[in-house]
């Protein structure tokens, strides 16, 4: 066998086994991505269902809030169409007004509360999602 068709079986076997190499490299690097799509879409599904679930408590708290503001409504009105006296009547509507006031600070307070507690558990899927990336250099090396 002549040098020439040494160097070109050598080079095709050199070419080849790179061909292998790099099929394979390419295998595991699309395998991570795949890995790390499913690992996205995990984690937000479960974002989205703890962020549903916090959407449904809160929207219950605040229908909550409307009918015991209706119902307090009603109740004061009730009270200063039964007043004796204009004077009466006015202080029905000021100590109503001073209630009304306390009761929807309040009630921003809760709903508020519940936006904040929500949020940061509907993220922690997401911030383990991306921690994992930041740690998965460490893990490797």
């Amino acid at each position: 066998m002549t040098t020439a068709k040494k160097a070109r079986r050598t080079k095709t076997k050199v070419n080849g086994t790179a061909k292998v190499h790099a099929t394979e490299t390419n295998a595991k690097m699309f395998a991570r991505v795949q890995d790390s799509f499913r690992d996205a879409g995990e984690a937000l599904r479960e974002a989205g269902g703890l962020a549903g679930d916090q959407s449904r408590k809160i929207a219950l708290k605040v229908i909550s809030n409307a009918e015991e503001n209706m119902t307090q409504g009603f109740e004061t009105l009730r009270a200063v169409l039964e007043a004796e006296n204009f004077q009466d009547a006015l202080k029905i509507q000021q100590e109503a007004l001073r209630e009304t006031f306390e009761r929807n600070l309040k009630q921003i307070r809760e709903v508020t509360e519940m936006l904040t507690m929500g949020g940061q558990s509907a993220f922690k899927p997401l911030g383990k999602f991306v921690a994992s990336f930041r740690d998965a250099p460490r893990k490797a090396a």
